[in-house]
């Protein structure tokens, strides 16, 4: 019985050495340290189109709306939103008090700034094809 005590403080002994030696960061760092299978081709979620790169974005954005487990859409930045009968008008309600990493204002015209953004083909972002359908967006 004694040595099972003894092997048990031991194990405990390295466990809580072990969990000493792995300090959490400091509250001033701002370094994330990721391991991935492939490196990023970009930061900007609508000029991507790769895994890689989305594993590394979608922790750091959000859209309007999301996918729970199940497919099904569920909101995010958008509280709600409606869609007339024939499916080609959307109204979306925007969360409020919602803000940028910089402290700006999550806003309508955020919103559409980013989408005129996608949308302007001049800006030759790989996702240009997905919104180019949109014909109008308004304020």
């Amino acid at each position: 019985m004694k040595a099972l005590r003894f092997s048990g403080l031991l194990v405990l002994g390295w466990l809580l050495a072990a969990v000493g030696l792995s300090s959490p960061a400091l509250a001033g760092e701002r370094v994330i340290t990721i391991a991935q299978y492939a490196d990023a081709v970009s930061l900007d979620p609508q000029h991507t189109n790769d895994n890689a790169s989305y594993s590394v974005e979608k922790p750091m954005i959000e859209g309007l709306i999301g996918f729970n487990e199940k497919m099904e859409q569920i909101p995010q930045l958008a509280e709600r939103w409606d869609a007339s009968p024939d499916a080609r008008v959307y109204t979306f309600y925007l969360r409020k008090g919602i803000k940028f990493h910089d402290g700006t204002p999550f806003n309508a015209a955020a919103v559409k700034a980013n989408f005129d953004r996608v949308r302007n083909p001049d800006n030759k972002l790989r996702r240009y094809t997905l919104y180019k359908v949109i014909s109008q967006i308004d304020v």
